[in-house]
């Protein structure tokens, strides 16, 4: 009959399928690719960056030698092992959302004023200083694996809101839309509202936080 006959046919793709001869040149083309996702230049001081680029051409040399998939599994694992040896930046400071900051002491009430001043209504003037470049640098270092920015250290950015006895309040966020999606908080009766998921931190250079006490670590 024809509904037996539909039957025979879809058993006899789905049989197929399965069958589909393994195509060792695209498992190689992906491994490569997986190799080279799974590291961000901003984690690196320039010249270890030099050396994970050269273990990356490793790797990948070794998939195009292999001759299985085995073998190309094996070459990803040796060089995921040889580049997680090589030595990371350090991060340069701790953050914290804005209730945590004002939690810890590390701001006022005016503090938070002052920030959803600036932030709040887009008429508003800029911040009227501008945050210092090294500062800048080591945010988007400490940032780069932000939820919303993975694998997009390029285009981190940072809205500057002021220093607060060393905490610097600054919006870091990756150039994506959110159209028509609004956020908010309020931190001690003072509102921010938001046109991303993206939210204010509060940034501390080489700070730890024990209790509500700042101590700085020297290095």
């Amino acid at each position: 009959t024809v509904i037996l006959a539909a039957i025979a046919l879809s058993l006899m793709a789905v049989l197929m399928g399965c069958n589909t001869p393994f195509n060792l040149d695209e498992y190689k083309t992906t491994a490569k690719a997986e190799i080279e996702n799974c590291v961000i230049v901003s984690d690196y001081s320039a010249e270890n960056w030099a050396v994970v680029l050269e273990l990356i051409e490793d790797g990948k040399a070794a998939i195009t030698a292999a001759t299985n998939k085995a073998g190309v599994d094996s070459s990803v694992t040796e060089a995921k092992t040889q580049i997680d040896a090589v030595e990371k930046e350090k991060k340069m400071g701790a953050s914290y959302s804005l209730q945590e900051a004002f939690d810890k002491g590390l701001l006022t009430k005016e503090d938070l004023q002052n920030i959803a001043y600036y932030h709040n209504d887009d008429s508003m003037p800029v911040f009227p200083e501008s945050l210092d470049a090294g500062i800048a640098e080591a945010i988007k270092r400490d940032f780069v694996h932000h939820e919303n920015c993975q694998d997009k250290a390029h285009e981190i950015e940072i809205k500057y809101y002021g220093t607060y006895d060393d905490s610097v309040a600054v919006l870091i966020y990756c150039q994506l839309s959110y159209a028509g999606v609004l956020y908010n908080e309020t931190v001690d009766d003072v509102f921010f509202y938001y046109g991303s998921p993206d939210k204010i931190l509060i940034w501390k250079e080489k700070a730890e936080i024990i209790s509500n006490t700042i101590v700085l670590t020297v290095q």
